[in-house]
């Protein structure tokens, strides 16, 4: 159940993608990012996979921690009840302007400093994009499985391989079975460590969760205060064990998203657009170079929260000279 990440794109080759691709606004903007399904090798990697797993459960010596995975198992199978296709998707190069690199922040660096991540932006400032682009950094060597949580079904998610759930009650379930599996997974790294054993923790997971406040506003208050408690947990624990969260939201409020200010500090923000101008003005004031480089861009974009804020080029529009939602764009 993975998305295999590789630096393959036959675009040329795929009318289906370059009939949609225009229609998803900021996706739009894309090239070069998204690829056709490798579907030819599934079923072979699924027995190997299935045969290695049977393998590792009987070396488990605690009868529990061979039940939680068992359980664990069933669980994503419940959620995911077919296997996600394979795709390929390329990293997209930030852009040539890259001067003083001790001004930008660079963005090898995302994947080391990061642990949750929280995209914020506008409609247009191509927070999906971003998201995908990241998604590639985080799965360069290792294939990971990956499930969008998205209650507008954007159809992004399906031509990319991924399986998409939209619903709110499906989306609770989810996060609860994550935190269920990061659970399970601490077990294991527990029983390796007392034992010296190498047992697997699983697969890697990566979880999109776009358009988390307008899932937190319809949400009883104590369901709301429960999801955003899990997501604090998810943010801060699951990257040590191979579960990364990336959130994207148009507001970077964390009282949209039900998160205190402390715990939103949890994780890495990537911050576009009229988001990344806001906050530039709010970090520096609008006389300092950091605003003025803000300014000056398409597309400009700033990382901060969990890491100290700097300007970055924007991941995957950062070559752009003009912005091509202009009705919706701040003039800066």
């Amino acid at each position: 159940m993975s998305v295999l990440i590789s630096p393959l794109f036959p675009w040329e080759n795929n009318q289906r993608l370059r009939q949609i691709w225009p229609w998803f606004g900021c996706g739009g903007l894309i090239t070069g990012l998204i690829s056709t399904y490798v579907l030819g090798q599934n079923e072979q990697i699924w027995r190997a996979r299935a045969i290695a797993k049977d393998e590792a459960a009987k070396t488990l010596i605690s009868e529990k921690l061979a039940l939680n995975i068992h359980q664990s198992e069933s669980r994503l199978e419940q959620l995911t009840p077919s296997p996600l296709p394979e795709s390929n998707m390329a990293i997209l190069p930030a852009g040539d302007v890259a001067p003083k690199p001790n001004f930008y922040y660079q963005h090898d660096r995302l994947v080391s400093e990061g642990t949750g991540f929280l995209i914020t932006g506008r409609p247009g400032s191509g927070k999906t994009s971003v998201a995908c682009w990241l998604a590639c950094s985080l799965t360069k060597d290792t294939p990971a499985q990956v499930i969008a949580l998205d209650p507008h079904f954007n159809e992004l998610w399906s031509i990319l391989g991924v399986k998409l759930l939209g619903r709110s009650e499906a989306i609770l379930e989810t996060i609860a079975w994550l935190i269920e599996e990061i659970d399970r997974r601490y077990a294991i790294k527990e029983q390796n460590f007392n034992d010296g054993g190498k047992l697997p923790l699983g697969d890697p997971i990566i979880v999109f969760f776009d358009e988390v406040g307008e899932i937190m506003a319809k949400l009883p208050s104590k369901e709301s205060s429960q999801l955003s408690q899990d997501l604090r947990v998810i943010a801060t624990s699951g990257r040590k064990v191979n579960v990364t969260l990336i959130l994207l939201n148009q507001s970077p409020n964390g009282g949209d998203l039900g998160i205190s200010a402390k715990y939103l500090n949890a994780f890495l923000q990537i911050a576009l657009c009229d988001v990344a101008h806001d906050l530039a003005i709010d970090f520096w004031g609008k006389d300092s170079p950091e605003f003025m480089a803000i300014s000056s861009k398409a597309y400009p974009s700033l990382v901060c929260r969990s890491v100290p804020a700097q300007v970055m080029i924007h991941p995957t529009h950062g070559d752009y000279a003009v912005y091509q939602r202009e009705e919706i764009h701040r003039t800066i």
